[in-house]
């Protein structure tokens, strides 16, 4: 489909680096204290490992765009693969607003603390230019628009290096006396298990990149290499910038939304300038993650296109720049769509959020789809069975978990059937959709040869 590759090893080692860490993860894994480094390094054992290798054989299976949803469909069967690449997709049109509203509101901190508070109106008005602005950068093409991409993996690395250097500056000023014991997870049952598995879904992600794969350089070899380097960036990330929060900050006192922050500026003597670079940093990370999931996972609906799935337009490419840009423009609309609910009343929010909620679960189902396939290949070493099969049963644990009441909630029942009814109507729609389009395309096609 592409006439030459426009993404290399070192464009994969960046692409992932930032479309999977998310700074708000490392706040939510600080508020549960020095136990959740033991929680990191098990998550990255049990799923993070499991997954890359998942990913990496799949990719060498079948190096084709459409990545997850083809594997699926050439292992499972056509209906399986729909299901999968239609909850994917369908879990990112609902993920874009969460990010904008977070990389938009973060945009206002650069001008001033309280500038967010009063101004829903600018925080839109910033979130849709981003939005717009990434989808022409991605129609113009993706050997444009991977620097952004790029731009934003060194702003993701610039919070964790600010927070890590004045970390280490308190350390050896003050010393260090941390107890063994505070690492050592207390076990509470349910909690701890849906903490785990929140962490496991901050490392998800490695299947972005195979999604463009006919637009990657030697894929089969280039993509491994990209998997264990910026695998290992994750991790520090995800680990060092925990331990630097908690240096920082008591775990009681740390704020999810604006953790790194916060302790930055508590260990800086310069209130201004460190954090302004900080948050600046978090900015470019969220515009770059947003800018790759935007453009990777809109080549779905473009492959779903080319197998008669959804309508031909959204696997129409641009004549000039050769992307799909029906895709890409269809995403931002419904994207738009959803980030403008997001204000509209009490209710309505209520609505959008518990929505939100419901991503994880539907985000989980083309990874319980992802290690299946792997499991069914040929694999010939043990251990990359055992591995899989461990990824596989995390994955369906994570989700199981998933529809385990909160412990603020007063009706368990209504919240289980709000849950059980969010996923119908995921689910739903997909199969109506196979079941009845390529039978209306077909109808369409014929009534086109009978007109010739």
């Amino acid at each position: 489909m592409r006439s030459s590759p426009k993404l290399f090893l070192v464009d994969i080692i960046l692409i992932n680096i930032v479309a999977i860490v998310g700074l708000r993860w490392i706040s939510n894994a600080a508020k549960a204290g020095w136990s959740s480094i033991f929680f990191w390094i098990s998550a990255t054992l049990c799923f993070f490992i499991p997954q890359g290798i998942a990913v990496t054989r799949l990719s060498q299976h079948l190096p084709k765009e459409g990545g997850i949803y083809k594997w699926t469909q050439s292992v499972l069967g056509n209906w399986h693969g729909f299901l999968c690449g239609w909850c994917y997709w369908m879990d990112n049109l609902i993920y874009y607003p969460s990010l904008l509203v977070f990389t938009s509101t973060s945009a206002l901190f650069l001008i001033s603390k309280d500038a967010e508070e009063n101004n829903k109106l600018m925080i839109i008005i910033i979130s849709l230019l981003i939005l717009w602005g990434i989808t022409f950068l991605n129609i113009w093409g993706i050997e444009k628009s991977k620097y952004l991409s790029h731009l934003g993996t060194l702003g993701t690395w610039l919070p964790i290096a600010i927070l890590f250097s004045l970390a280490s500056i308190k350390v050896l000023h003050s010393g260090i006396n941390i107890p063994a014991k505070e690492f050592i997870p207390q076990f509470k049952g349910i909690e701890d298990l849906q903490f785990f598995a929140t962490l496991c879904f901050a490392l998800a992600g490695f299947e972005l990149a195979p999604i463009m794969g006919e637009e990657i350089d030697q894929i089969s070899t280039s993509l491994p290499k990209a998997i264990i380097f910026s695998g290992i960036a994750i991790a520090l990330i995800y680990i060092t910038g925990t331990a630097s929060l908690l240096l920082a900050l008591p775990s009681t006192e740390i704020s999810i939304i604006t953790g790194p922050i916060q302790a930055i500026s508590e260990l800086s003597k310069n209130k201004f300038f460190l954090p302004f670079l900080a948050i600046l940093g978090i900015v470019l990370g969220g515009i770059g993650g947003l800018n790759i999931w935007l453009g990777a996972t809109a080549r779905l609906p473009m492959v779903l296109g080319i197998d008669k799935y959804l309508p031909h337009y959204f696997a129409k490419l641009h004549k000039k720049w050769d992307t799909p840009y029906i895709a890409l423009l269809f995403q931002s609309g419904v994207a738009s769509f959803f980030l403008i609910l997001s204000t509209l009343g009490s209710t309505l929010l209520e609505a959008y959020y518990y929505l939100l909620d419901m991503t994880i679960i539907i985000y989980f189902i083309p990874y319980l789809y992802m290690f299946a396939s792997f499991l069914k290949l040929n694999i010939k070493q043990t251990g990359e069975k055992l591995l899989g099969f461990l990824g596989f049963v995390i994955t369906l644990s994570a989700i199981v978990l998933s529809f385990s009441p909160p412990t603020q909630s007063t009706n368990i029942t209504l919240y289980l059937w709000k849950l059980t009814g969010g996923c119908i109507l995921f689910i739903l729609p997909a199969w109506l959709i196979f079941k009845f389009y390529p039978l209306l395309y077909e109808k369409e096609v014929g009534k086109a040869r009978k007109c010739r």
